[in-house]
């Protein structure tokens, strides 16, 4: 579970904002694998080049690295589009 001050930082973060401040995977970049199907950690780095050990951590500003940001991400969107394509509205269908 990611941290609530980490998750309050992302949702107000503006969408071009670094997740990985080393390979330069921007917010932006994280919301559209999740609105692709990646719905972990390894599925976000399966799509994306983040950091493979975290090392990204010790040149951030906040200590914290590609994995915790990119966590809280999943923690606060892939429940939403899941629910978004859980109840996608069937009124174009007949």
């Amino acid at each position: 579970m990611a941290d609530s001050r980490l998750e309050e930082l992302w949702r107000k973060a503006a969408m071009k904002c670094s997740v990985c401040i080393l390979s330069g995977v921007t917010k932006s970049d994280v919301i559209y694998e999740i609105s692709e199907g990646a719905d972990t950690l390894e599925k976000l780095k399966e799509k994306l080049p983040l950091c493979r050990n975290n090392e990204c951590a010790a040149h951030s500003p906040t200590g914290r690295g590609c994995k915790e940001n990119a966590e809280a991400l999943l923690e606060i969107y892939a429940p939403v589009w899941k629910m978004m394509n859980e109840n996608k509205c069937s009124c174009s269908k007949k």
